[in-house]
């Protein structure tokens, strides 16, 4: 049985929205979380901060929807970062080479 999937967003706080993950980003939370981001770009915001910290589980899917939202949010003249990723989700990161690319920080709380 899969984790339960979830996603919080906490809004703009000097033009940085945060959306805190929880479960697994596959296939199914990819798109959740792709739609979320369009949604946080639409409203005016600098900065859209990815919170990886309670996320258990990271696929190709998932990495693509990192991707995907940092392509959106770059396009739209915001910034775009996944913060603190921790066990296999940070592996996934650094051994796909895309924990640079994605600019991943580990800083603790985020967007509040």
């Amino acid at each position: 049985m899969a984790a339960a999937f979830a996603v919080d967003r906490h809004d703009a706080v000097n033009g940085v929205v945060a959306l805190t993950m929880v479960g697994e980003l596959d296939i199914v939370s990819g798109d959740i979380l792709t739609r979320m981001t369009l949604d946080a770009v639409a409203n005016d915001v600098t900065e859209v901060v990815v919170d990886l910290a309670r996320v258990t589980w990271l696929d190709a899917t998932g990495v693509d929807a990192l991707l995907l939202g940092q392509d959106v949010t770059l396009r739209t003249g915001c910034t775009y970062r996944v913060a603190n990723p921790s066990g296999l989700v940070q592996y996934v990161l650094e051994t796909t080479d895309r924990q640079r690319q994605l600019h991943v920080s580990v800083s603790g709380c985020v967007g509040r």
